[in-house]
């Protein structure tokens, strides 16, 4: 299975597994990134970074997936992470350095005639 490597800031390095989206998913908790690869550089586009407990029951129902096709995301890259907080972590690092499209808060709507 194909792999891609990512270094974290404080040099540690992650290996997450080019997977389908309808693949076969472990109950292992981890840090997924919906994405595609770009051929013209070699390197990959992340559309969402998130996390799970599980991505047997995470993956297959994401509320997330179709709107990460719509914007370009043909594959999901899994890394399994055991701890918690390590997952938080990561998690937040790689959203702060390649900055998602799907990631961003989106601006809470308030109607100047709420009562």
């Amino acid at each position: 299975m194909k792999t891609v490597a990512w270094k974290a800031g404080d040099g540690r390095e992650f290996l997450f597994q080019v997977c389908s989206h309808a693949g076969n998913w472990s109950d292992a908790g981890g840090i997924y990134v919906f994405s595609k690869f770009v051929a013209a550089t070699g390197g990959w586009d992340a559309f969402y970074i998130g996390k799970c407990e599980s991505f047997k029951t995470r993956i297959p129902g994401h509320e997330r997936w179709q709107e990460a096709v719509r914007t370009g995301a043909e594959n999901v890259l899994a890394c399994p992470i055991e701890q918690a907080g390590l997952r938080e972590a990561v998690e937040a690092a790689m959203i702060q350095q390649f900055d998602p499209p799907l990631n961003k808060q989106q601006p809470v709507y308030q109607s100047r005639y709420a009562s």
